[in-house]
């Protein structure tokens, strides 16, 4: 591994642990509790029916398991792929946000989700690019 796919794989695995580091709490109906509890600090939020917290449990067990993926092999296509997913996680997080009755503390996670897609966005094109050039300078030398 070359010393860019090192420093792409290094983000990719900076991500993931943020990601664990904030959706660890939504993956049990305990600890979601406490995730709830600390959200309404902000400001109330509703009460979560069972089958909220069945949902919210779900997206804390699948982000898991993409945490999981991205620590064991920080491939380049998978920050290409978290980029993605963080790019639709923003827009929700914003057309939630844009609702009334949405809570101020919500306003924390989309400067992360940016930031991410952002820098695992092109971070992924420049590290193709810089493969490709390399693929074309080996070409050129056989």
């Amino acid at each position: 591994m070359n010393a860019p796919e090192r420093g792409y794989s290094r983000l990719v695995r900076a991500s993931a642990w943020y990601d664990l580091v904030v959706t660890a709490g939504f993956a049990t109906p305990w600890t979601f509790v406490l995730v709830h509890h600390f959200l309404s600090v902000g400001g109330p939020i509703p009460a979560f029916e069972p089958l909220h917290v069945l949902i919210a449990n779900l997206f804390g067990v699948v982000v898991l398991v993409w945490v999981w993926i991205r620590l064991r092999d920080p491939a380049p296509a998978y920050g290409l792929y978290d980029a993605w997913i963080r790019t639709f996680f923003l827009v929700w997080m914003l057309w939630y946000l844009s609702t009334p009755g949405s809570t101020p503390l919500a306003w924390i996670f989309p400067p992360f989700e940016l930031g991410f897609a952002l820098v695992q966005g092109l971070g992924w094109l420049r590290l193709a690019r810089s493969i490709s050039t390399k693929v074309q300078h080996d070409r050129k030398m056989a």
